[in-house]
């Protein structure tokens, strides 16, 4: 027999009862005249048969509280007072090294902007069950709403239109809000002219009428 490859000729007729009928023989498997790759352990064929064997058995199954908490306590063990490979700080040389190479390089998106046609392309193909994140439509309408790219789209027009400037102090280069002039909850139809927003920074828009619904305008 040629070293690493498994022969027709070979046969092990030792069946495996608990592999639910996947795996019946050894027979199946080791017959099927192909270049296994080495196992987890030795790269023998028994330790490939155990590992394929456990894994089918394994196959969604999802392990127990007490499984998980005995093998993140054993990992913790295995840990205890040896560095990570992964943990291990840089030295000052590689730190320099990494800067250098990352001097000129300019990223791929750099300047780009999605423009709002593509936007909502992207809103269309990732929205309601088409998402992977899809739980059966339990998000709240006004939730919904404001996360949406319309909304986003909104904000951003009414952000230019005041060139980045609270209306009433003037603060610029803080956090600013886009605000509605008359309430987001009780004029639907307002939600997204450009005309009925207007930007303020955070202490500002706490001083509104309207902000966390104080009362309707």
């Amino acid at each position: 027999m040629t070293e690493g490859v498994i022969h027709t000729s070979v046969i092990f007729p030792f069946h495996f009862p608990f592999t639910g009928g996947i795996l019946r023989s050894m027979h199946q498997v080791i017959t099927k005249g192909s270049r296994i790759e080495k196992g987890p352990r030795t790269g023998s064929v028994m330790d490939l048969m155990h590992t394929r064997a456990v894994s089918y058995t394994r196959a969604g199954k999802p392990r127990s509280v007490e499984t998980r908490k005995k093998i993140s306590e054993n990992n913790a063990r295995y840990w205890l007072g040896k560095k990570r490979p992964f943990a291990v700080p840089m030295t000052p040389e590689h730190k320099e090294r990494l800067r250098q190479l990352s001097i000129g390089r300019v990223p791929w998106n750099k300047g780009k902007k999605v423009s709002e046609e593509t936007r909502m392309r992207m809103r269309e193909a990732h929205r309601g069950e088409k998402s992977p994140f899809w739980k059966g439509g339990i998000t709240k309408e006004h939730q919904r709403i404001r996360g949406s790219v319309e909304m986003r789209i909104w904000r951003e027009a009414v952000f230019k239109r005041d060139d980045y400037t609270c209306v009433w102090c003037g603060a610029r280069g803080v956090y600013l809000n886009a605000d509605h002039i008359k309430s987001f909850a009780h004029y639907p139809e307002l939600r997204f002219e450009v005309s009925n927003g207007r930007t303020l920074c955070e202490p500002c828009h706490r001083k509104t009428p309207t902000f966390r619904n104080k009362k309707k305008i």
